[in-house]
């Protein structure tokens, strides 16, 4: 899609812009759930930071939903560098025995993420 001209609704170019960083990995959202215990966030929390990864987002969710008493659901958007940085941050969760879906664009949850093929 071409956007010329000084009429773009910046709301729209801003959406464009943010569902490309999405399609491209550098935007991601992950529903973890979390024992509903003081420092679990924090554990989590310092995962993303060892990958370098920025949190956009936090949404804490202990009441609603299909939870139990002890669980908490977590959604957090994060921003990282690339697809491989998102997929390596993903393996970090799972190794770490966490579980957790990645959001899709359309808000759909996955029971696994893609992993991109690399050579490290």
């Amino acid at each position: 899609m071409i956007l010329t001209g000084g009429n773009i609704d910046q709301r729209f170019l801003a959406n464009v812009i943010l569902r490309n960083l999405v399609r491209s990995g550098r935007i991601g959202r992950v529903s973890v759930m979390l024992d509903d215990r003081a420092g679990a966030l924090s554990r989590l929390a310092d995962i993303f930071t060892r990958h370098n990864a920025n949190i956009i987002e936090v949404n804490h969710q202990r009441v609603f939903g299909n939870l139990s008493v002890k669980s908490t659901q977590t959604d957090i958007e994060f921003e990282v560098r690339d697809l491989k940085a998102r997929d390596r941050l993903l393996t970090a969760l799972e190794k770490a025995g966490y579980r957790f879906d990645l959001i899709n664009l359309q808000g759909n949850k996955g029971d696994r993420f893609n992993r991109v093929e690399t050579d490290d």
